[in-house]
């Protein structure tokens, strides 16, 4: 793969997903946005410019983790009964 092609796969693997903007009041806005797997909140307050006055990361939670357990498991299993 050359370069410019490995570029444009991840820009688009790490494409912002779900945005949300809340109002908190004029001058002050909540947003969210995930990306690359992890879920951004940030507070921007707006004075001469937009100012971000908080930011926070978050890993995005596993919908059923057992079921992954459960995968890495069967893996493990699988792999010393090859080698048995």
């Amino acid at each position: 793969m050359d370069k410019l092609a490995y570029k444009s796969e991840k820009e688009l693997a790490s494409a912002i997903k779900d945005i949300e903007v809340t109002s908190i009041s004029q001058k002050t806005k909540l947003m969210r946005y995930e990306l690359d797997g992890i879920i951004h909140t940030s507070i921007w307050r707006r004075h001469e410019t937009w100012q971000n006055i908080f930011h926070q990361e978050t890993k995005k939670k596993l919908k059923n983790p057992v079921i992954k357990d459960r995968i890495f498991f069967y893996s493990l299993i699988s792999k010393s009964l090859r080698y048995s």
